[in-house]
């Protein structure tokens, strides 16, 4: 089940009451990267120079209109992830992205201070009709598959 935005707040709130100055965001889309910067403003870090969805495809499932996309996509995405390696705690969802993140913190024989993994659980029940709404916007952006 996937964890919204808003199932982060509350942890972002406590660390931010706790002693941390901000908050690094970690994000492809810009739609999560606006509502953390008005709710929270200059608390919220984030690099201005990465490639987000504005429409809530995931970027590795559309083609990029600049050069070397791919390259900059993996780029930005190793970034982040050392970034977050770098950071003194870390707030995420079940993704292979924090999974290689706790991985590299612990390769530089270092341990976050706080650690939170949201899980909402696994989503038995395919929600067909959110199913056919994203096929549709791959259909939009011209993604072909069997999906």
């Amino acid at each position: 089940i996937a964890v919204s935005v808003k199932d982060y707040f509350e942890h972002m709130e406590c660390a931010l009451q706790n002693g941390y100055d901000a908050v690094f965001v970690a994000t492809d889309d810009e739609s999560i990267l606006k509502v953390c910067k008005e709710k929270y403003g200059d608390k919220i870090l984030y690099y201005k120079d990465t490639y987000r969805s504005e429409n809530g495809v995931a970027l590795h499932m559309k083609k990029g209109e600049r050069k070397d996309n791919q390259y900059y996509l993996g780029w930005e995405l190793l970034r982040d992830m050392y970034t977050l390696a770098s950071c003194e705690g870390l707030i995420s969802g079940l993704s292979q992205v924090s999974f290689c993140t706790q991985i590299l913190k612990y390769a530089k024989e270092e341990e976050y201070q706080l650690v939170k993994m949201l899980d909402k659980g696994i989503n038995v029940q395919r929600d067909q009709e959110k199913l056919n709404v994203y096929k549709e916007k791959l259909r939009k952006e011209g993604i072909k598959g069997n999906f």
